[in-house]
């Protein structure tokens, strides 16, 4: 005997696989649909993704122009400031200061410091130092640093007359005179330029700036100090020259008093 099933229900099982079928085909589109439509999604993204990296690299190239601008603007200043300064004051303590605390000041060094060089004897003296406390001021000027080693830091600089740039100062250490170890050591100095003042191609001194971070220092830091220094090194010696006419003016005024 089989089981007997009416007429309705004989109609929906004849069905079901139509509709199955139906229903997987739908399933099937709407599963093409949905993939097209999270391909299209990702391609957005993906292109939205493009434009920020590039917008964020044009933001970030505009940044850097603004810096550099900005730098730009702070040395040409500086080297116009120093050109006033050259022309205005033949009192050699007012110059060295004045000029000191306008190149730290316009193009942003943590310190500045002018030495002195005695070329017979061959040594460096009388260091001015300013951006630090006193006490590391007075200790910079009272060292006088002998300079015989070419292929040392301070004899490539004074004895060769070659402007140097040194991104870590740690990496040329052992080319430093101990005394020039004892003044980075208390200044906790890092990357510095060390440029020679020079006058008819006698070197009479240098300048030394520096920032305290790492690798602070560039190409286009040093080339401004070698203007500056020569700007400085043809005021410094003008002021000599005033300060020796006016030694000789007195000297001459007191023989004329002695001998009336």
């Amino acid at each position: 005997n089989y089981p007997t099933i009416s007429w309705l229900e004989a109609a929906g099982i004849s069905v079901f696989p139509g509709a199955a079928i139906w229903f997987a085909n739908a399933a099937r589109v709407l599963r093409k649909k949905l993939t097209a439509r999270d391909r299209i999604i990702q391609e957005q993204i993906a292109f939205v993704d493009i434009r920020h990296e590039e917008l964020r690299e044009a933001y970030l190239v505009q940044q850097q122009a603004a810096v550099d601008l900005k730098r730009r603007i702070g040395q040409l200043t500086l080297l116009y400031q120093t050109g006033i300064i050259v022309s205005s004051t033949l009192d050699r303590e007012t110059l060295i200061n004045t000029a000191l605390t306008t190149i730290r000041h316009n193009l942003h060094f943590d310190r500045v410091m002018l030495s002195f060089y005695d070329q017979d004897n061959k040594v460096s003296y009388d260091a001015r130092l300013v951006g630090v406390p006193d006490e590391i001021a007075t200790f910079a000027r009272s060292l006088n640093t002998p300079v015989t080693d070419p292929s040392s830091i301070e004899g490539q600089l004074l004895l060769e007359g070659t402007p140097i740039l040194i991104k870590d100062i740690r990496k040329v250490w052992d080319r430093l005179h101990p005394l020039s170890q004892q003044l980075a050591s208390v200044t906790h100095a890092r990357s510095i330029i060390v440029v020679p003042l020079k006058v008819q191609n006698r070197i009479i001194g240098s300048l030394t700036v520096d920032r305290l971070q790492d690798n602070a220092l560039n190409e286009e830091d040093l080339d401004v100090m070698v203007t500056v220094a020569n700007q400085l090194a043809i005021a410094l010696q003008h002021a000599a020259a005033y300060q020796e006419i006016e030694e000789l003016n007195l000297g001459l005024e007191r023989k004329v008093h002695e001998r009336t």
